[in-house]
């Protein structure tokens, strides 16, 4: 199983994405050493979006901030972007 390809099918169909904190611990429980640093390559490939509570996408500046702390807010979430789903599933 690529880990990879298991957070975008997870998360692909969730309108409002998932909390980082759910797509961290679907990581953990996969058994991924490093979840965290597993999202921010996903995010930094442009397979991941992170947007706040009302959709909107959050500044790349402020999730490097994040990325950095390795903090996670509650008011963020991980979307499946276009790019994303293409590279799972070829479409």
């Amino acid at each position: 199983m690529i880990l990879e390809h298991e957070v975008i099918e997870q998360i692909e169909d969730e309108a409002n994405g998932r909390a980082i904190e759910w797509v961290r611990n679907l990581l953990s429980d996969l058994g991924a050493g490093e979840p965290f640093l597993i999202i921010r390559e996903m995010w930094r490939a442009g397979y991941l979006t992170v947007v706040d509570e009302t959709g909107r996408e959050v500044p790349r500046w402020q999730c490097e901030e994040m990325w950095r702390g390795q903090r996670e807010p509650h008011d963020a979430y991980l979307v499946a972007t276009a790019l994303g789903v293409k590279w799972v599933h070829g479409r």
